[in-house]
């Protein structure tokens, strides 16, 4: 396994990091089912003195297992992630497909924390209303549609 396993509200989460640099902390948001080392690649390129965080939400890579969880669930765990890492504000998020949905509601959540959004192939926030198909055939992704799962 690459990285480490940091407990964090009582869970292992999967963390790839650099934690020293200056300015602001890139964090990698995955795609839906995708693992960590999936920005290995792109963590790589950034310059030495950048400090960036990837992780494995909750249930995905090698992060304990959970229940069904809202982007409001996920925005406080990735919140709670950072602070104990210790990474510096503010942040810059870079979310892939699914992820794209994750860092818009983490940056509308904790806007003086976000520094700005970077989008690789992001889904939409209004996919499943726009596609009936991928309503009914991925039920799952509701979980991580924040217009679904936010009030």
């Amino acid at each position: 396994m690459p990285g480490e396993l940091v407990r964090v509200g009582g869970q292992d989460v999967h963390v790839l990091a650099r934690r020293q640099g200056e300015g602001p902390t890139v964090v990698f948001e995955n795609a839906m089912m995708c693992p960590s080392p999936e920005w290995a690649w792109v963590a790589g390129r950034l310059g030495p003195d950048v400090p960036y965080v990837a992780y494995d939400r909750p249930g995905t890579g090698w992060s304990s297992p959970a229940g069904p969880q809202s982007a409001k669930d996920l925005s406080a765990r990735l919140l709670n992630l950072l602070t104990t890492l210790g990474m510096h504000t503010p942040y810059i998020l870079v979310g892939h497909s699914v992820g794209g949905l994750l860092i818009r509601d983490f940056a509308r959540r904790y806007p003086d924390s976000s520094a700005g959004l970077v989008f690789v192939d992001s889904s939409h926030p209004d996919q499943l209303a726009r596609s009936a198909q991928q309503r009914n055939d991925l039920p799952w992704v509701r979980a991580c549609s924040p217009r679904i799962c936010v009030p």
